[in-house]
């Protein structure tokens, strides 16, 4: 019974121990991003000249390989409240521009980021 808890304890360790090392290492994906906010700002300004009043959330998925390429780039429309076409298109152009670390070798790193406009 003690080999089993500690078999446990152990594997529950090591997952939480996976998770923040995960989270920690996808910031540095993520914070490229954020430096694009005027460029995105500018996605929504467009999209309110055509539409009234654009605030919501889009949603980006994005993996990026050991090589600093965006392997993959989709707007995830679970997530998404801001169905504009014409914003999603402006977003994803920005994203696909900015230059993002490399992952790891031989792994792709997988990124769900939430743009909000207010």
């Amino acid at each position: 019974m003690k080999r089993n808890i500690i078999l446990f304890s152990l594997s529950f360790f090591l997952s939480i121990f996976s998770f923040a090392a995960d989270k920690k290492s996808n910031e540095k994906f993520e914070k490229p991003v954020a430096k694009f906010m005027p460029a995105l700002q500018t996605c929504r300004e467009s999209a309110t000249s055509q539409t009234f009043l654009v605030s919501g959330k889009v949603v980006v998925y994005y993996e990026v390989n050991d090589k600093a390429e965006i392997q993959r780039i989709k707007i995830n429309d679970d997530q998404t409240t801001l169905k504009d076409l014409n914003l999603q298109m402006c977003v994803l152009g920005v994203i696909k521009k900015i230059k993002f670390p490399k992952a790891p070798k031989g792994t792709i790193v997988s990124i769900s980021y939430p743009i909000i406009f207010k």
